[in-house]
């Protein structure tokens, strides 16, 4: 590394971030992640960070979704220690999930499978140890959210424990804008009969 730079968010860009990506493990754009990620942040009853609010200005997947038609049974809170939160919902059918979203390493760890195109396949061995399509997205400069979901039977409370067997489904990837100057005005001479620039 020759060149290390670091910035105060809203220094160098312009302190709106927003999301750019909402994919599958493979990189593939998915509306499911999305409207997961959709009803995570909706649900969630801590204080919405940056990210939950870039995700809900999707405002049309509220009605698309129909919100009213969902409830949440319960919830398990973000900590540091976790990197992650979920919640648990029911929706029109009476089925119930739990959608969980957090720091690639951390949701990946507690993924069995995985989902591609509507099918669900152990983690073992395409994604044996590392979540590439995360890491790359992370090495283009996003900040990058893993989402997963899992079954669930008729329980209505639950723990950090039941944040296992979990079914990665994509990631969401989130940019803030670099912040461009405006161009300086180019100053001239006008000692000169042909101007020049000073």
């Amino acid at each position: 590394m020759d060149v290390l730079c670091t910035d105060k968010t809203g220094t160098l860009t312009i302190d709106h971030v927003i999301l750019e990506i909402h994919c599958d493990v493979f990189k593939n754009e998915s509306e499911a992640v999305l409207r997961d990620a959709y009803l995570i942040s909706h649900f969630q009853t801590g204080l919405k960070n940056v990210l939950d609010r870039a995700v809900l200005r999707y405002k049309e997947l509220h009605k698309e979704l129909g919100i009213e038609t969902y409830k949440m049974v319960d919830e398990i809170p973000f900590d540091f220690s976790r990197r992650m939160m979920s919640v648990a919902v029911e929706g029109p059918d009476g089925e119930r999930q739990l959608l969980t979203k957090g720091a690639p390493e951390a949701v990946f760890s507690k993924c069995t499978h995985f989902e591609s195109e509507g099918e669900i396949f152990p983690m073992e061995p395409i994604l044996a140890a590392t979540c590439p399509a995360g890491d790359e997205l992370s090495e283009d400069g996003f900040r990058v959210l893993a989402v997963a979901t899992k079954k669930l039977g008729n329980q209505t409370t639950f723990s950090k424990a039941d944040e296992c067997d979990l079914v990665l489904t994509g990631y969401l990837a989130f940019l803030d804008p670099q912040r461009i100057p405006p161009a300086k005005p180019l100053r001239f001479c006008a000692s000169t009969a042909s101007q020049s620039r000073c």
